[in-house]
């Protein structure tokens, strides 16, 4: 694939293997994967407008661009995901948050009350 995307300025070329068929199928610890590599090359690509892939499509996918250098969000985006299920697939830790400030006093919040 010698397609390149624009990843929040940051220029990758995602590598997909290239398929005899564009069907293929895949072994993994949770029986075979049927993998639609066109889906996944438009996905990769930018180009899926709407179009749904396979949990199977959306993780391979994902995968191609992790491993590019594309950020979590943008990957989620591209593939049609949600970020909690890419931290799923990819053991990643969960952002960390900064706590909320609490009010220091609330002698300001009482005068504006009254």
């Amino acid at each position: 694939m010698t397609d390149r995307i624009e990843v929040q300025q940051l220029s990758i070329e995602p590598r997909l293997p290239r398929a005899a068929a564009a069907t293929i199928f895949m072994c993994g610890s949770s029986g075979i994967a049927i993998i639609d590599t066109v889906a996944v090359e438009r996905a990769v690509a930018g180009h899926l407008h709407g179009a749904r892939l396979t949990n199977d499509e959306a993780y391979y996918a994902a995968s191609v661009l992790l491993d590019a250098g594309a950020e979590l969000h943008q990957v989620a985006d591209m593939v049609g995901t949600d970020l909690i299920r890419l931290r799923r697939w990819f053991s990643l830790p969960e952002p960390t948050r900064k706590p909320h400030r609490a009010c220091e006093s609330t002698e300001n919040v009482s005068a504006v009350a009254a």
